[in-house]
């Protein structure tokens, strides 16, 4: 029977705690992490199938992850303003 459970995910947050990172926040961090390295893949791959042109289909998960406007550049003023750095909070 094939492994069914995401068990890299979970060996790679082992990993960073094993080297002194917090466990709440490496879970959640680096599977959101590999969830938006997938998306922008998945979102390459649909844009060079649907359109048919590589330059297109770069541009594609550009206009998607900046299709908000550019307000995502306020979180670095966030993350200096926390204390330490953190985004996070647990």
């Amino acid at each position: 029977m094939r492994f069914t459970y995401p068990f890299l995910t979970d060996f790679v947050s082992a990993i960073f705690v094993r080297c002194g990172g917090e466990f709440a926040q490496l879970t959640v961090s680096s599977r959101i992490g590999l969830l938006g390295v997938a998306l922008v893949g998945v979102l390459h791959r649909f844009g060079l199938r649907l359109l048919r042109n590589r330059t297109a289909a770069i541009l594609v998960p550009v206009l998607v992850i900046l299709n908000g406007g550019l307000g995502w550049a306020m979180l670095f003023g966030d993350v200096n303003k926390s204390d330490a750095g953190r985004v996070f909070t647990y």
